[in-house]
């Protein structure tokens, strides 16, 4: 299977937001924001792994300056 999550970071939540019912924005400060460019696409994986986000998601802002990027 190779090692296809090889760049894992941790990321720190920094604001959420609902934009719509059951839609969030969310800022997160992530080294990934030093290359990202919007349209690309992360996979979230959480500590506990309670929680996962099953599928990639689209990076639709970058802020260089903060080191973040949005996700919605």
């Amino acid at each position: 299977m190779g090692d296809r999550y090889r760049d894992r970071s941790t990321c720190t939540l920094i604001r959420q937001e609902q934009v719509a019912p059951d839609i969030y924005s969310i800022w997160i400060r992530t080294k990934a924001a030093e290359t990202a460019h919007a349209g690309q696409f992360i996979n979230v994986f959480m500590s506990d792994r309670s929680n996962i986000l099953p599928r990639p998601i689209s990076i639709c802002q970058i802020d260089r300056d903060a080191g973040s990027i949005r996700l919605v």
